[in-house]
């Protein structure tokens, strides 16, 4: 319908209203978005359709956020990490979409596929033990603590098994190294334990340095260094290996074999 102010002023002073309204709503600038969720924001993210961390913990590793890594409390697992603008908050909390999520920013450098990050014994698997894949890991398999805030990021503590883990995550900047980084610390190691370190790719390197129940190792893929592990206490021995598709850490009582001493190939050594 078209009017003017002089026919009809109860109209004009409505749409007015309506006009000021929108543009105060849009001045807001998606307060979501401008909240500071502190050092880590814990949601259901997705990484992919078929991968989302519905106990998700996402922590930004540097001051801007740039790159960032996604724990899944409940599956006991890194969903992923990434280089990006950190998590995109969609859905009802935020933006008000049903069905939908927040999700990360920016392309994975790696993932973990979903489902358990953990495996106990010998012959044990990253099958899903679940009825359904929701919820919390039987508590034989692994557990969730929690997690604290201190002056060196954020500090996640699990159970695998019967082993009390400390771990924390980091990036590393340097001359020489970039790299995803995961600290970890067992306590009280009992049995072999493997832990999902990253999805197993074509030109996969492993570049282990042993050092009695301390270890370090880093991860190369197409030449450049992609993950450095700082695996420590427990009173284990350490090493890097294949497990059903995965690079894992396993963690035993056994000292490595001493094929495990030196540069190893994972996979495709040049295609």
């Amino acid at each position: 319908m078209c009017f003017s102010a002089s026919k009809n002023p109860r109209a004009w002073a409505l749409t007015c209203l309506v006009l000021a309204s929108s543009v105060h709503a849009t001045a807001q600038d998606e307060p979501w978005q401008a909240m500071d969720y502190g050092p880590f924001l814990s949601a259901a993210i997705e990484v992919t359709p078929d991968n989302i961390a519905c106990k998700g913990i996402a922590i930004p590793l540097d001051d801007d956020g740039e790159h960032s890594m996604l724990f899944d409390s409940a599956e006991l697992r890194w969903a992923a990490a990434w280089e990006g603008d950190f998590v995109q908050l969609r859905g009802i909390v935020y933006d008000g979409p049903h069905g939908i999520w927040p999700r990360i920013d920016g392309k994975p450098a790696w993932v973990n596929a979903a489902g358990p990050g953990i495996a106990v014994g010998s012959d044990g698997t990253f099958a899903d033990p679940r009825p359904v894949p929701f919820g919390p890991l039987p508590p034989e398999l692994g557990r969730w603590r929690g997690l604290q805030r201190d002056r060196d990021g954020v500090l996640l503590h699990y159970t695998v098994g019967k082993t009390r883990i400390f771990e924390r995550a980091a990036y590393l900047q340097g001359q020489d190294l970039n790299a995803w980084k995961r600290s970890i610390q067992f306590i009280g190691v009992d049995q072999l334990l493997r832990i999902s370190l990253l999805n197993l790719e074509e030109n996969t390197f492993l570049s282990p340095s042993f050092g009695g129940p301390n270890s370090e190792f880093i991860l190369l893929r197409k030449g450049k260094p992609v993950m450095a592990i700082d695996a420590r206490g427990g009173g284990a021995r350490t090493r890097v290996t294949t497990h059903e598709g995965r690079v894992v850490l396993t963690r035993c009582e056994k000292s490595p074999d001493a094929s495990q001493r030196k540069f190893t190939s994972l996979r495709g050594i040049l295609s």
